[in-house]
């Protein structure tokens, strides 16, 4: 309904740009003015076979790894996410325990989570929204692993809480093994000063400096280890680290360029015609 009402309305536009991706990807070829899609998930051969049918859409990665993934797809930019720094505000003393914040869902790395404050003796707090899909996961995967003790869940977070959580932790714990795309949640962690300690998969390298701003593992068990070396990591490096790469301000200005760019090509097109 939504994409009907933009259709009649495209004339107002001097560009579209779109966050629904597959679901919206085939409406593009009812539009005339050009059409920008920020590509949110994970990449898959499913639907890098559908972007590949819509090349007049001007795909933009939120990782190099996203783009490296999805050959053929027309991803004219590679434009990282930006936070507002001020939201964020710096701790540079942590309380002792390790923090999950995510979804709930066994692609997140929650029981990985679990695994590693256990082999490492350490505390760890767990936040997070339950999908309905994931209802009977988190009833009788994880919940019998919560002794309110040494693993604590806290339930979903609001912005607020979820900033107090990050900047009171010691670390951020993401062991993820799907290729993820970005993950916000590790720039958020790192705006607050807390480094993160994720496996070596997808996006990761890109967003953690290894050694400075975090470690990158391949294993529960380097991830353990990794912990005992977690007060080498300097916490106002983490901060300026991602108010050097990962401002809004730096995300808003890569795409008015890329906006100003298609707009130019698309005019220059019409006169042509």
């Amino acid at each position: 309904m939504l994409y009907e009402k933009l259709i009649s309305l495209q004339d107002q536009f001097d560009i579209i740009h779109d966050h629904c991706e597959f679901y919206t990807a085939p409406y593009s070829r009812f539009l005339k003015p050009p059409v920008v899609t920020t590509l949110h998930h994970p990449l898959t051969e499913e639907t890098t076979i559908l972007y590949k049918k819509f090349p007049n859409i001007n795909y933009v990665a939120i990782s190099k790894n996203q783009k490296r993934s999805g050959p053929g797809i027309n991803i004219v930019r590679v434009i990282y996410h930006g936070l507002p720094l001020e939201k964020y505000p710096f701790n540079p003393s942590p309380q002792d325990y390790l923090l999950w914040l995510s979804r709930i869902g066994p692609d997140k790395g929650i029981a990985e989570a679990i695994d590693i404050a256990k082999l490492s003796g350490e505390k760890l707090i767990i936040s997070g929204n339950i999908l309905p899909q994931y209802a009977d996961y988190f009833e009788f995967r994880i919940k019998p692993l919560i002794e309110g003790k040494q693993i604590q869940f806290v339930g979903a977070s609001d912005f607020e809480k979820k900033v107090d959580l990050f900047r009171r932790a010691k670390a951020l714990l993401y062991p993820i093994r799907r290729p993820e795309p970005f993950g916000l949640v590790v720039i958020e962690a790192m705006a607050c000063g807390v480094p993160v300690i994720a496996y070596k998969e997808g996006s990761m390298p890109e967003l953690i400096k290894d050694g400075k701003t975090g470690f990158l593992v391949n294993n529960k068990e380097e991830m353990a280890n990794a912990l005992k070396r977690i007060s080498q990591i300097n916490r106002l490096t983490c901060h300026r680290h991602v108010a050097k790469k990962f401002t809004v301000e730096k995300m808003v200005n890569k795409y008015e360029a890329l906006y100003n760019k298609l707009i130019k090509k698309y005019k220059k097109n019409a006169k042509k015609t």
